[in-house]
């Protein structure tokens, strides 16, 4: 997480062998009758690595289709896990219908949307549009939701803690609201929030911290119908844009410094992604995966990369694997990418299904 993974010691393992079978993933509850009748699509995103590399924490969105326009989340099935990859068991740590402070909206937030992240030992930040306070902390020891930050009636996004864990970045309308978001940082306890670059009218995304917490890669759109994917840059602390790479998104910084990981768009549209990696200074770019297209397009429906790649991104703390999602026919789910030999390992599965 670029941040020092102490919290959530709730499994101590060692790494999984690339050649295990993937894991499946069961629902905690069964199917409604409402939901019978649908596909069941679960969407996972990785949140960040815990105890050393041994445990990876996730949400999971339990997704029902009926088609392409009609869906629905299941809240009582979605929440936060964590998965022990050596163990090869998965535990549930919150569910999305339990956060208190934001219940009145149903499923209240989408973890992939970089609104939720791993916080200080045993703790969850996450962001919403609450007028109170838009950035919470979950003390998963306790199960205790607090309110940090301003007052404010816009949604925190994409929080990050600093390695040092004394500082959040994040994305807020709460100092400078116009039409594209802001990135900005705050310390941990959510005072002195500003905006790194106001005078920046590009959008931001997806912050990542350097290892020295002094720089910031992150996703920049310029709002034009060109710049749609965006382009990774990265800007340090006191608000100077370093560089911007070519089209990219998703970035995230490697715990050792040497590489910065990001998703390229396709030459089409988002299901054409790989994954690269570049060094800070932009050179060395180049392509660890890329999906196959191997899935049919039915009629009347929008075609796709099977096991296509999709963010966010994680690395892993000893700097040689990341976690990211794929998406398939079956739904969304976890993988592990050895950067070096660009191997993918599934960890998570609906049902036992996996398309390699």
């Amino acid at each position: 997480m670029r941040l020092v993974v102490v919290g959530i010691s709730i499994l101590a393992a060692h790494l999984a062998d690339s050649q295990a079978a993937p894991i499946p993933f069961v629902p905690h509850t069964f199917r409604s009758a409402a939901t019978s009748a649908m596909s069941y699509r679960p969407v996972e995103s990785a949140i960040g690595w815990v105890d050393s590399g041994r445990t990876l924490v996730f949400s999971h969105l339990a997704i029902y289709e009926a088609s392409q326009e009609e869906w629905a989340i299941r809240c009582e099935e979605s929440g936060i896990f964590a998965l022990d990859v050596d163990r090869r068991t998965i535990k549930k740590l919150y569910g999305l219908h339990q956060f208190r402070t934001i219940r009145r909206h149903l499923c209240p937030f989408e973890p992939h949307d970089g609104s939720l992240t791993l916080g200080r030992a045993n703790e969850l930040l996450y962001g919403y549009e609450g007028g109170q306070h838009n950035v919470h902390v979950l003390d998963l020891t306790n199960m205790r939701e607090t309110g940090i930050g301003p007052p404010c009636d816009y949604t925190a996004l994409s929080l990050r803690l600093s390695p040092d864990q004394q500082t959040i970045a994040l994305v807020s309308q709460c100092v400078h609201r116009r039409v594209s978001t802001p990135l900005a940082i705050m310390r941990a306890d959510g005072s002195h929030l500003h905006v790194l670059a106001p005078k920046d009218t590009g959008g931001a995304h997806e912050p990542s911290w350097s290892p020295d917490g002094r720089q910031l890669v992150y996703t920049r759109t310029d709002g034009t119908a060109a710049d749609v994917n965006g382009h990774v840059a990265i800007i340090d602390t006191s608000g100077v844009l370093l560089r911007i790479f070519g089209p990219g998104s998703s970035p995230d910084w490697s715990p050792t410094g040497e590489w910065i990981a990001y998703l390229s768009p396709g030459a089409v549209a988002w299901f054409e992604a790989a994954v690269h990696i570049v060094r800070p200074d932009g050179t060395g770019d180049r392509v660890v995966f890329a999906g196959q297209q191997n899935d049919p397009h039915p009629a009347k429906s929008h075609p796709y990369n099977e096991g296509s790649p999709l963010g966010p991104i994680r690395w892993s703390p000893d700097g040689h694997t990341i976690a990211l999602g794929r998406v398939d026919s079956a739904g969304t789910m976890l993988w592990r990418l050895d950067v070096h030999s660009g191997t993918m390992t599934q960890l998570t599965s609906v049902d036992g299904r996996s398309n390699k």
